[in-house]
C-alpha cells in the first residue's frame, strides 16, 4: 500500500498502488459464468467461420 507519510515520494510498483472502480463503466451486463462461457464459445465460432469457411 502507498504510504504517503513517509515522505518517500519515488515511484513505486504498480503493486503497491491500489486502485478501485476506474473500469467499472465497462460493465454493460452481469451473467452467469456458464452464460459468458456460451457466448465466448459462439463468438469464437463465428470468427472461425467468418474467417475459415
Amino acid at each position: 500500500m502507498l504510504d504517503l507519510a513517509t515522505g518517500d515520494v519515488r515511484p513505486k510498483a504498480w503493486r503497491d498502488i491500489w486502485g478501485s472502480g476506474q473500469g467499472i463503466g465497462a460493465v454493460k451486463k452481469v451473467m452467469t459464468t456458464a452464460a459468458y462461457v456460451d457466448r465466448l464459445d459462439r463468438e469464437y465460432h463465428a470468427a472461425k467461420d467468418a474467417l475459415c469457411p
